[in-house]
């Protein structure tokens, strides 16, 4: 799934076309977007201050560097911008990069462009894709762990299966353990699925997925992106990835998480765009359940064991399909048998079988804080912080910072207080 890049000559500027749509952005607009995004530093609050300085991106594009680079908050983009050779070069390269892998670029007044993504005040400048984008169709997220195990393998299969059957487009990150299951079960029940790349398009990470992935686009599904072609697979990207995945659907279902999971940016993602969060009731003496039960004990997620709330909110009729023991027989065939032994990965703890209202367990305390989350941990104190305060202060981007926040705040050490302020808890003083 790599590109290779022509190098034999440059052609001519070719136009980006839009489809009939109102307004559409003009063609020197869409090329000035693909150039100054394809810039590592600059996002969507740097697109945004542009077009607020210069009038428009192509304006910004074709004014003296030295009054742009005043715009730009990281020194890294400035530095790029200064080196930037012609802008049309850039984006031919581009564009033929893409054309070489049968992707293209959709902006955000194309008809293609999902509608999850009119509401969001964040939303991409522009997407990479492959295969087919429904951009109407009901959507549901459906994240968990890597290291998963053979139950919330199980599991995921059940929802992404009964999901799909419903006519409801599965999305998720294409990653190894919940992600892959989710993609393929949707496959294999006859349903369409979108696998949302934390790296450029022309790169398949991980590797293994390579078929799943032709599989996807086969099935008339569709591989997305932000990131320009070229993008490896850095740890931060795929932060920036997974809020992408919350924006591109209607409801987030975490089927299975440990407690600092990455699929937990998801669901935080996903609560702050107002969307709802589900998650399934697991063993507590499971690692992989501690993620989904303090999402709900944060407020940010609601226990479900069947189909029905997610196809109340996406308006479709039921029967829905249902895991409950008091569901109609008809919802059960679907449901997969329960494992005799479930292989769980079991916490340091009391053995289950000694567990009696008279001794209850203690939860082992949460692992010890690593560098970078200790650094953003060091900075809160008891009264409110700014985010962009923080920020200042910590040696990390906003995806970054946001991760850890979402990982202290998990664990029981810092809370979010409305207007984007933080303070430690009294756990964590």
């Amino acid at each position: 799934m790599h590109a290779t890049q022509t190098t034999a000559h440059t052609p001519s500027a070719k136009p980006i076309t839009p489809p009939s749509s109102t307004p559409p952005q003009t063609d020197a607009e869409r090329r000035a977007t693909l150039v100054l995004s394809s810039i590592e530093g600059i996002g969507n609050a740097t697109l945004r201050a542009l077009k607020k300085a210069f009038g428009s991106l192509s304006q910004a594009l074709e004014a003296p560097r030295t009054e742009v680079v005043s715009c730009l908050m990281s020194e890294g983009a400035r530095a790029a911008l200064c080196a930037l050779s012609a802008a049309d070069d850039i984006a031919d390269r581009l564009l033929e990069r893409l054309h070489a892998i049968r992707a293209r670029i959709v902006f955000p007044d194309d008809a293609e462009w999902p509608r999850q993504l009119a509401d969001c005040d964040d939303a991409p400048p522009l997407l990479y894709v492959r295969g087919t984008l429904n951009p109407s169709g009901p959507r549901l997220a459906i994240v968990g762990a890597r290291a998963v195990d053979d139950y919330g393998l199980q599991i995921t299969r059940f929802w992404a299966e009964a999901a799909a059957r419903q006519g409801i487009d599965i999305v998720s990150g294409g990653a190894r353990g919940v992600d892959s299951q989710a993609h393929s079960s949707a496959l294999d029940a006859g349903g369409h699925t979108i696998v949302v790349f934390g790296t450029g398009i022309d790169c398949c990470y991980p590797p293994e997925n390579a078929e799943l992935f032709d599989r996807v686009l086969d099935a008339g599904g569709a591989i997305v992106s932000f990131f320009p072609p070229g993008t490896g697979p850095l740890t931060r990207n795929f932060i920036l990835r997974n809020h992408l995945i919350a924006a591109l659907s209607d409801a987030t279902l975490v089927t299975r998480a440990g407690p600092i999971s990455g699929a937990l940016t998801t669901a935080k993602a996903a609560h702050q765009l107002n969307r709802p969060v589900f998650t399934l009731p697991g063993d507590l003496t499971a690692s992989l359940s501690w993620g989904g039960q303090r999402l709900v004990e944060s407020n940010m997620a609601t226990f479900i064991s069947g189909l029905e709330p997610i196809g109340r909110l996406l308006r479709i009729p039921g029967p829905w399909p249902s895991l409950a023991p008091d569901a109609l027989p008809t919802s059960r065939r679907d449901c997969p048998p329960a494992p005799s032994r479930p292989k769980v990965q079991r916490l340091p703890q009391r053995d289950s079988r000694q567990l009696s209202l008279k001794t209850p367990v203690t939860p082992t305390p949460p692992p010890p804080l690593d560098g970078q989350n200790l650094s953003v941990f060091n900075r809160l104190s008891s009264q409110p912080q700014q985010f962009d305060e923080l920020l200042s202060q910590c040696a990390l981007d906003a995806a970054g910072l946001a991760d850890a926040l979402l990982r202290l705040e998990l664990l029981g050490l810092c809370e979010e207080l409305p207007g984007r302020l933080y303070r430690r808890t009294p756990s964590g003083r």
